[in-house]
């Protein structure tokens, strides 16, 4: 008969056992949940979201990584992140017995190891004898490398470029612009830079994988900006390996 036991009859005439009220979280799936609680207190459950790379449940901020084939296609890869980052923390409605309450989620992007053999690449550009592959963005990512039974080891860092990863360092890499323009597309170039290493960075979209420039392109518009193709040059850019 006690008005705030939370088994309050008002049409009670006899007493009875009271039983007190219990404020805190009653939502079984949450972190916090209270067993002994019997009413919600708003706000007080926290939800938490596991994303991982296998089940691909979050879109993983990635880039492309081309692997380089052209000397070993038989090459196999580790990238061991083995880190959890908290990446969403906010506060949605959800309905529970009935009402609308507001909970706190906080979604976690693990990351352990990710396996790759270059068969399991998402795409070949059998030309040039590269597989494509997409890796979320971290530091200081561990790499183990397997060429016929031999493991080497390497740490990178993948950011918001794209990469070529060249087994056992084997090739150097040479980067190039070429300038197109009028007079039935002269062409000069120039803009030189080099790359060598495990994980090399590319700086420019690459026109023209591992072949020599052409000596004139084709251009479809005819004007932008308001300038006529004929008096606008146009920049190219390739990639060639030397050792």
């Amino acid at each position: 008969m006690d008005p705030t036991a939370f088994n309050y009859n008002p049409k009670a005439n006899a007493p009875d056992l009271c039983v007190p009220i219990i404020m805190g979280c009653t939502e079984e799936d949450a972190i916090n949940y209270n067993s002994k609680a019997n009413v919600m207190l708003d706000s007080s459950c926290i939800i938490v979201r596991i994303n991982s790379w296998d089940n691909r449940s979050y879109n993983f901020n990635q880039s492309k990584i081309y692997i380089d084939q052209a000397k070993y296609n038989n090459v196999s890869y580790k990238f061991i992140y083995n880190i959890s980052d908290t990446i969403r923390k906010e506060y949605e409605s959800k309905y529970h017995n009935g009402n609308s309450y507001i909970f706190r989620y906080f979604e976690i992007n693990k990351l352990d190891t990710i396996t790759y053999t270059t068969a399991e690449s998402i795409r070949m550009i059998e030309a040039n004898s590269l597989s494509v592959i997409s890796l979320p963005k971290s530091d200081n990512i561990k790499v183990i490398e397997d060429i016929n039974g031999i493991e080497r080891t390497y740490y990178i860092n993948i950011q918001n470029k794209e990469y070529i990863l060249n087994p056992k360092k084997y090739y150097k890499y040479r980067f190039e612009t070429a300038k197109y323009g009028s007079l039935a597309f002269s062409f000069g170039a120039e803009d030189v830079s080099y790359g060598k290493g495990f994980c090399v960075e590319i700086e420019d979209d690459i026109d023209f994988w591992f072949k020599d420039f052409p000596s004139q392109i084709t251009v479809t518009e005819s004007t932008k900006y308001g300038i006529s193709s004929s008096l606008r040059t146009y920049s190219r850019n390739n990639i060639t390996r030397y050792r």
